[in-house]
Order: structure tokens, then C-alpha cells, then sequence
């Protein structure tokens, strides 16, 4: 046996005529009578359950009282959620029941409603819309930044390298011309990503053209590679303008030579090994110190989260939207709580739009994730 269920305002009342109309085109209407005169009021919420399974949610747009045999009866008629209004929100102004007939005729743009079909106020449901970068928090940006402001702000991975591993030590110089070439070792200690630049602590006897290199083993071959001119004591910075892929807890060298001009050296320390080359990089030998290097990546990945979203009035939110444009990356969106409890998780750009009639919660906030 069917059953059917008729919920106003989360109230459940008795019915005598339910009709469903299944359009082709959206919205999908319902027309329910009442079997007595009931205070519901134009903009309730109504839901309809078929054995306790909800299948269809809508709004009262229409009431109409009618006395018959039987007494007064009173008939409600409206169409489903996708005929929620929304309005862009700048600033902090909210739209509530408003009455104010121009403001209705703009909201009523492309929503199938006219004004004369208004026969009483109409709720309004409010959108978060990203309006400038204050919408974000600056606090929950990890390796990421905004771009632009207004409507056209945009979330990008942070372009800027982060040092992942040092050795600052420079009591004493290791020296490098023609043949000779020197080496160190390092790990990846924090990211996985780019190297886009090292520095090191090198001086010279007059001008050299230093040239470093990274590779994965002290014979293999070059996987990025910068030069610069030497003339003092002091940090050198080399920035890779193809920039190696590298992996959290791997290890990887710097190769350094002289490729023109006078001896150079490249500062060390007490502590640790290095090694060193007389036969342009054929073979290692292992000596005592470790140069003085400093390594930065750019990390493959980050996150940023909105601020909270948390309508006035919420009857409850409708979907979640994006712009996104991918370069090879990777990117997903969470749903959370206002205490950063995951409600929603793993959002791909092919799933945009996603509805969110299903969260029971009056606020949210997103995070992106790169």
C-alpha cells in the first residue's frame, strides 16, 4: 500500500487532493488541498513523501480558500526549489520579505514568475557570492594566494619558492677551477615540488662563471641547471628557468664547476661530507664538510579555505559553483561546518554544480584544495 505525506513548514497536515505535475522543462508544480482553512503562508516550504521517502520539495506561491459541500478547504499551489530566488550579495545587506516593487522585478528576471503572480510577498534565499578577497581567510591560505579583486578575485597556487633544506656553515672554502668540480648531497625535507632556485655561499679570485646543476646521482646526468658570475665573498643566488621535478625524503646533489674565468670556491663547514671531482665529474671522492647551500621549492599542492557562510534566514542552501582552470593540476572542494568538520568532501570540477540540499546546517564554509 502507497502512502503519501504532506509536510508545510515541517508541520504535517492531512490532504484530500494531492497532484504532482512532472514537467518536461523545469520547474515541476503541486497543488495540495487542505481539508480545512490552515495558517500556511505563501513562501512555506512544503515536502511530499512517498512511503516516508521524500520526493518532491517546493514553495507556496498560490493559496486559494473554496467553500463546498463539506465546509472551507484551502488549496495551495507552487513549484519545486529550483524557483528560489537569489540575489548577489555585496557587502553586508540582506534582502528579507521585501515589498519593494522594483527590487521584485529584478529578482524575478528569468525565474518564470511575473510580477502579477505575486499576490503576496515572497521570500527571498540569499547566495554567497565571492565579492574580493576579504571573503577568504587569510589564515587558512596554505601555499596558495588571491589574484584580482571583486568578482574577478581568483585563488592560484603562491608562485613564490619555500626553503626546504640549508647548510650555512662557511668557515672555510673548497676550491673549484677547470677539472676540479665539487658536490653535496641533500633530501627533500618538506614538499613534494619544484626546484626553482638554490643559493650557495661562493667567492672567487677574480670574475668565474659558475655553473650548478641538480642531479639525482653524482655521474648522472644534468636534470636543471643555472650559471652565474662570481666576484665576491658573499650568497649566490641560481634560479633554474626549467625547474626539476623532486620527492619528500629523496636525496638529490648539487654539482658545482668552474665553466670560464678564475678559481672560484664554494664555502663549507666542520660538519657532515661533500665530495669533490678532478676529472670533471667521472669520479667521486668522499672528503669531511658539507658545503654551504640553501634549496627552494615550489610545492605541487595547497589549500584555502572561505569564510564562514552563513545566510540570514536560511531555509537551506541550494548548490555549490565554481570557475576553475586547471593546468595539470589537481583540484577538489570540501563542504565544511562552521568548526571545520568535513560535511562534504572530494568535489571535482566535473560535478560543479553540486547541490547542497541535502546539509542540514544554517552555515558553511569551502575549501579549496590544489
Amino acid at each position: 500500500m502507497v502512502n503519501y505525506k504532506v509536510k508545510i513548514g515541517n508541520v504535517e497536515y492531512p490532504f484530500v487532493r494531492l497532484q504532482i505535475v512532472r514537467n518536461v522543462k523545469a520547474p515541476e508544480e503541486f497543488e495540495v488541498v487542505l481539508p480545512s482553512i490552515e495558517k500556511v503562508n505563501i513562501g512555506d516550504r512544503v515536502d511530499i513523501y512517498r512511503n516516508n521517502l521524500k520526493i518532491f520539495s517546493g514553495l507556496i506561491e498560490k493559496k486559494t480558500a473554496c467553500l463546498g459541500e463539506d465546509g472551507l478547504s484551502l488549496t495551495v499551489w507552487g513549484r519545486d526549489l529550483s524557483q528560489k530566488l537569489f540575489r548577489k550579495l555585496t557587502g553586508q545587506t540582506t534582502y528579507v520579505e521585501t515589498k519593494v516593487k522594483t527590487i521584485l522585478e529584478n529578482l524575478l528576471t528569468d525565474t518564470g514568475l511575473t510580477v502579477g503572480e505575486i499576490e503576496e510577498p515572497i521570500p527571498v534565499w540569499h547566495k554567497w557570492f565571492q565579492t574580493s578577497d576579504t571573503d577568504f581567510s587569510n589564515d587558512s591560505l596554505t601555499r596558495t594566494k588571491i589574484e584580482g579583486s571583486g568578482e574577478d578575485a581568483k585563488i592560484v597556487l603562491d608562485p613564490t619558492p619555500l626553503l626546504d633544506s640549508q647548510q650555512t656553515d662557511t668557515s672555510y672554502g673548497n676550491d673549484i677551477s677547470g677539472s676540479r668540480w665539487r658536490a653535496d648531497d641533500f633530501t627533500i625535507q618538506n614538499y613534494d615540488g619544484w626546484i626553482t632556485k638554490v643559493q650557495l655561499y661562493l667567492q672567487s679570485d677574480g670574475a668565474s662563471t659558475v655553473t650548478v646543476s641538480i642531479r639525482s646521482s653524482l655521474t648522472g646526468s644534468d636534470l636543471c641547471s643555472a650559471s652565474k658570475t662570481v666576484t665576491s665573498g658573499g650568497w649566490y643566488e641560481f634560479i633554474f628557468s626549467s625547474p626539476t621535478h623532486v620527492n619528500k625524503n629523496e636525496t638529490y646533489y648539487l654539482v658545482v664547476r668552474v665553466t670560464s674565468g678564475d678559481i672560484a670556491y664554494w664555502s663549507a663547514g666542520t660538519s657532515g661530507t661533500c665530495w669533490v671531482s678532478d676529472d670533471n665529474g667521472s669520479t667521486w671522492t668522499e672528503i669531511s664538510g658539507n658545503h654551504a647551500f640553501k634549496i627552494f621549492i615550489q610545492p605541487d599542492n595547497g589549500n584555502i579555505v572561505s569564510e564562514l557562510i552563513q545566510p540570514t534566514n536560511l531555509v537551506n542552501f541550494f548548490r555549490f559553483n565554481a570557475t576553475t582552470v586547471l593546468n595539470g593540476q589537481t583540484l577538489t572542494f570540501d563542504i565544511l561546518d562552521s568548526v571545520d568538520n568535513v560535511l562534504i568532501s572530494g568535489i571535482t570540477p566535473s560535478q560543479l554544480p553540486y547541490s547542497l540540499e541535502s546539509l542540514t546546517v544554517s552555515a558553511i564554509k569551502v575549501r579549496a584544495n590544489f
